[in-house]
């Protein structure tokens, strides 16, 4: 009884309007953060510590990659609640056009992309910011074989998550590469 309730009430939260928005959606699509009151502003009392960058000690920046609307949705919140500054993107080539502004330390970008595929992301983002930063993870529920795998890390991903995974283990990965001095 009480996991329906939890359902529901979470279920509605995410129906609420906020202020972020994924890029390159329709304008209809809009995110709010969970730890926020029922006038969209953050809490500070309910909001844990942030994640930062050993460099300058700022709050981590990552980039979401997807043309599902649900998952960008549903990873920016999770990954604000953990901390970090999250931005979601709706394609590869709206992701690419906002790289240098939001200057990422992560990307999770999924690889069965219509018109950019996944690859292709990771492979202009290297050629535009280098090898060491920001680190990429590449997300497929499509290709799982380790061929695939392989294609991967010659695009430039540090990372490859098959579908379906669980968000902790996508922390993980993030609070690995920071401790080893990667981001």
């Amino acid at each position: 009884m009480k996991a329906d309730a939890d359902t529901a009430y979470y279920s509605e939260l995410l129906r609420r309007p906020s202020r972020a928005m994924i890029a390159g959606h329709q304008p209809s699509t809009i995110v709010r953060h969970l730890s926020a009151g029922r006038d969209g502003r953050a809490n500070p009392a309910r909001d844990g510590p942030r994640e930062t960058s050993p460099q300058t000690e700022r709050v981590l920046r990552v980039m979401v990659i997807d043309d599902e609307p649900d998952t960008v949705k549903m990873l920016l919140e999770l990954l604000r609640l953990e901390g970090y500054s999250a931005h979601g993107f709706a394609s590869g080539r709206a992701a690419l056009s906002a790289l240098r502004e939001v200057d990422p330390d992560v990307v999770i970008c999924d690889v069965a992309m219509p018109g950019h595929s996944g690859w292709d992301v990771a492979r202009e983002i290297r050629s535009i910011m280098g090898e060491r930063r920001p680190m990429l993870v590449a997300v497929s529920g499509q290709y799982k074989k380790e061929t695939d795998r392989l294609i991967g890390q010659m695009a430039g991903f540090n990372y490859y998550l098959t579908k379906p995974y669980a968000p902790q283990a996508l922390f993980d990965l993030i609070a690995k590469n920071r401790r080893q001095g990667g981001q």
